[in-house]
């Protein structure tokens, strides 16, 4: 059971990162895009990296301050 659990978090863990990379990789073709700051601060966010993630989520509010996806993200 200890190594199917261990696999899980591992598998989780992979999944994470790569999902951080393709964020990662779209924000970087297209920084401006709210979109994008979005996704790199939801991955941020899921990583742990909380400080990078407000920065981002602040950054894609002062360039769309009613963007739904935004708003939804900061009170969700």
């Amino acid at each position: 059971p200890d190594a199917r659990a261990a696999r899980r978090t591992a598998d989780a863990m992979k999944r994470l990162e790569a999902d951080q990379r393709r964020a990662r990789a779209r924000f970087l073709t297209a920084p401006e895009s709210v979109p994008n700051l979005l996704a790199l601060g939801r991955a941020e966010a899921a990583g742990g990296n909380t400080q990078d993630a407000l920065d981002l989520l602040k950054e894609a509010l002062r360039r769309e301050p009613d963007s739904p996806q935004a708003l939804a993200t900061l009170h969700g």
